[in-house]
């Protein structure tokens, strides 16, 4: 990958980005700030002392079971937030922000027993960026103006499904929560964005997956993410933005084997190369 533009302010760069869904860059937890404890079965329970939300991942050590959990910011006049989860898998449970392991705990083997919140429904970004990467996209063969994510898809859960469950199917599709969609005022679980591991190229792997996750017993709908006419930016403002065009970038040899890109537009974005036969 090349990078066309890259900047970061020092303040910015000391903590990571926060995905609470406000309209502009917020500093999210520390490590110090998340606490994993423990609790029954195979659950556990995370806390988070700063106000901010911030999405942490999970793994069961020495299993392949993986995932996101999304924590709220503590609300007001609260010493913090309370999340809770259970694990397909016993066994050690490690929590990652980022790369950085926050904290390690094994598993007590306690009886199972009752969970306050974990029948809630994951939570979600409200806004989120979607790759620029133009590998990850395929263009349909009758609207040739849309492209599809192969590897992203919206998914509604059916009425009843638990937040466990929606858990437990992340985890066996190995799906990551990425953001949400707005419901336009139908009621009902939220229109999550998830990604898939990416199933190849052409619309015959997208629509294998898309064909299979309807399949599930606790999806009621799901279907691609579309991306018409223009790439979302990587450039970090405060929102989704366009990026350029093709037409927007032009490379030029220079010497040797040193290359030119030049980008006309104002946005940041990423592109590939390859050395063709290579």
């Amino acid at each position: 990958m090349i990078s066309l533009t890259l900047a970061c302010a020092f303040l910015a760069c000391t903590r990571p980005l926060s995905t609470a869904p406000d309209d502009g860059p917020m500093l999210a937890p520390l490590a110090a700030d998340i606490k994993l404890t423990y609790i029954c079965g195979n659950a556990f329970r995370l806390r988070n002392t700063s106000s901010d939300t911030v999405t942490v991942r999970y793994d069961v050590y020495g299993t392949t079971e993986t995932g996101p959990v999304f924590l709220a910011g503590k609300p007001a006049g609260a010493l913090y937030s309370e999340t809770y989860f259970t694990t397909t898998n016993k066994g050690t449970v490690r929590v990652f922000l980022g790369t950085q392991l926050v904290q390690t705990k094994a598993n007590g083997n306690k009886p199972a027993c009752s969970i306050p919140s974990d029948t809630t429904m994951p939570a979600a970004p409200a806004t989120f960026r979607l790759p620029a990467d133009t590998m990850l996209l395929v263009r349909d063969p009758v609207d040739t103006l849309t492209w599809w994510y192969r590897s992203h898809f919206y998914v509604r859960f059916k009425p009843g499904v638990t937040g466990s469950q929606v858990r437990s199917w992340l985890t066996q599709r190995s799906g990551t929560i990425v953001g949400s969609r707005p419901m336009d005022g139908r009621v009902g679980s939220p229109r999550y964005v998830v990604r898939f591991p990416d199933p190849g190229n052409g619309m015959v792997g997208m629509r294998a997956i898309e064909s299979s996750l309807a399949g599930d017993s606790v999806v009621l709908e799901v279907f691609p993410e579309a991306l018409s006419f223009r790439f979302i930016s990587t450039a970090p403002d405060d929102g989704p933005m366009l990026a350029p065009l093709a037409a927007d970038i032009k490379l030029t040899y220079i010497c040797g084997n040193a290359f030119r890109l030049r980008n006309t537009s104002s946005d940041t974005v990423t592109v590939r190369y390859d050395v063709y036969g290579t």
